[in-house]
């Protein structure tokens, strides 16, 4: 089985129920503070819903499962989760009333998050429950005691027959049910969440931290390195100039009488 760089495998129950400071990014609650009714705020991009409704309306006869993707905010009055990705249990074993996440599923799930989410963190699980409801059962407890067991990761529960869902939070040792939030635009929960302090970010470039690890965000490798991002301006600076000498009147050749 291939753990993540998150340790999101960590086993010993108790001592993960807190949040620790630095494992949030700080941003701004991105809808109105009167959405904010819940100690841990969950906001769920509406296209995710969509996506894993549409994955377990396809598969009604057994139970699928995935990952959610997302990231971890704090604010002045708290914590909140956002969600914004998902990645479908691939080689999952499943049967009406189960499902197991399997060696290779969680394979299938570190290529993903290394090709495409480096950035983000995975923030909990879903399932589906055909036909019986929205609650967890001892599997699904044990499977998010073991393999979703940080304070803030969560799990969302669909049933496609019912079409009825659900999400579990932590609450301390025990998983509760609590409503999420689902923004209007879901595209605004991208563009806040990625809010970045970049007078601290370049403080951090110049002066890195004891462990001599930037604080910059991770930048994705097909991104243009500065050497060429500098080439591309010169060479638009030299167009540029070519340009203008093209507009400008030339000196004749021809001498005073």
């Amino acid at each position: 089985m291939t753990k993540s760089n998150q340790d999101f495998r960590s086993f010993g129950v108790e001592e993960n129920r807190k949040i620790r400071p630095e494992e949030c990014n700080q941003s701004l609650f991105p809808l109105a503070d009167s959405r904010r009714s819940d100690l841990f705020p969950v906001i769920f991009a509406k296209e995710i819903v969509d996506a894993i409704k549409r994955h377990g309306d396809s598969n009604q006869n057994h139970e699928v499962c995935g990952v959610l993707v997302g990231d971890l905010f704090s604010d002045d009055k708290g914590h909140y989760l956002s969600i914004k990705f998902s990645i479908e249990g691939k080689h999952a074993s499943h049967n009406l009333s189960q499902v197991t996440f399997t060696p290779k599923t969680w394979e299938h799930i570190q290529s993903t998050m290394d090709l495409h989410y480096v950035s983000h963190k995975i923030v909990g699980w879903y399932h589906t429950h055909p036909g019986f409801g929205i609650f967890l059962s001892r599997m699904d407890c044990f499977i998010h005691e073991n393999f979703f067991n940080l304070p803030w990761q969560v799990a969302y529960v669909y049933d496609p027959i019912s079409k009825a869902d659900g999400l579990f939070v932590w609450n301390s040792d025990k998983l509760e049910q609590q409503k999420y939030l689902v923004p209007e635009d879901s595209q605004s929960i991208r563009r806040e969440s990625k809010h970045v302090d970049w007078k601290s970010a370049r403080r951090s470039m110049l002066l890195n931290d004891v462990s001599g690890e930037s604080k910059l965000p991770q930048i994705k490798k097909n991104k243009l390195s500065i050497t060429g991002m500098h080439k591309k301006i010169m060479s638009a600076a030299t167009d540029f100039t070519s340009f203008i000498r093209s507009k400008l009147p030339k000196n004749s050749n021809a001498s005073d009488d």
